[in-house]
């Protein structure tokens, strides 16, 4: 690989990750949850609402699983 290419791709690396904002019904989200295709901690809420929702979420998901145990 050139120095060149090999500068530009640092730079690129340094850059912060892109972020996505989108919608999605909350039974999908929840099934992405049950999963375990995505945790709370890998996200932050746009509004409260939103957050509000999530927290309801995560403490079923979590409930159904210490029943199950």
């Amino acid at each position: 690989m050139p120095v060149e290419e090999w500068e530009s791709a640092r730079k690129i690396d340094k850059q912060p990750e892109p972020v996505v904002q989108l919608e999605i019904p909350l039974s999908k989200l929840e099934k992405i949850f049950e999963n375990g295709g995505l945790c709370a901690a890998e996200f932050r809420c746009m509004n409260k609402q939103s957050k509000l929702l999530i927290q309801a979420l995560c403490l079923n998901h979590c409930k159904k699983r210490l029943q199950q145990l």
